[in-house]
């Protein structure tokens, strides 16, 4: 595995990942303007998206246990992987140098809390390699990141659940006849408001992000992964 904390910019695979231009030249419908009429994007925000494919792909060549995709990356890659002869052919063999293949999930619940897990893990090395945060437009969190540390660490529902559990017993204490009783019943409608915000959170959670959406599994001890047990997936073979 490559050292994260080198600049990334030195490194030739990450020139060569940056120089290469998925629009073929003297055509009618170049990738980049397909995949923003099929996505209906911007010019602006495609180009965006394909620099950010980029640097998932490269996030993939450095870490032996790969990385997941944004929603929106992993709509450029889709793309990318159905122009057979650019994919395989030159990008992964002259580009990366070794075989790039797409990781589906099997979905279901813990399929899925698997995949947003892993991709909470890219969105970390997403910052220690490029040393900013990842758009937000671009790369979003999983629907069910309550169950994952942020990345960004805000306050907790269980600390705001025990200060009002503490602030109705000291109305109860201190209060008197019925602005005890209002002021106990205000906190306990916060609390349950809380507690059933939290609950929708894990329903949502359990089908939302990251079904269907898999990632890229990459190997430290060779060089190609169509050789490892572990690759596999859509859109590619040995």
């Amino acid at each position: 595995m490559k050292e994260t904390n080198m600049d990334y910019t030195k490194d030739p695979l990450w020139q060569r990942i940056s120089d290469y231009n998925l629009d073929a030249a003297d055509i009618a419908l170049p990738f980049s303007k397909k995949l923003s009429q099929e996505n209906k994007w911007s010019a602006a925000y495609t180009a965006r998206a394909i620099t950010e494919y980029k640097r998932f792909v490269y996030l993939c060549c450095i870490s032996p246990e790969g990385a997941a995709p944004s929603p929106t990356v992993d709509e450029v890659w889709h793309m990318h992987l159905t122009y057979t002869v650019s994919y395989w052919q030159d990008f992964c063999k002259n580009v990366l140098q070794r075989d790039l293949h797409h990781y589906p999930s099997d979905g279901g619940p813990e399929e899925n809390e698997k995949h947003q897990k892993w991709y909470f893990e890219t969105l970390k090395l997403y910052r220690r390699t490029f040393g900013t945060r990842p758009p937000k437009d671009i790369w979003m969190k999983p629907v069910n990141h309550h169950d994952i540390p942020r990345l960004e660490q805000g306050h907790s529902k269980t600390f705001f659940t025990v200060l009002a559990a503490i602030v109705a017993g000291i109305i109860i204490l201190i209060g008197s006849g019925s602005a005890g009783i209002a002021g106990f019943v205000v906190v306990f409608i916060l609390i349950i408001g809380v507690k059933g915000s939290s609950q929708k959170g894990k329903k949502k959670g359990g089908a939302g992000w990251g079904a269907g959406i898999g990632g890229c599994s990459s190997c430290s001890s060779c060089s190609s992964c169509s050789s490892c047990s572990s690759c596999g997936g859509c859109g590619g073979g040995d």
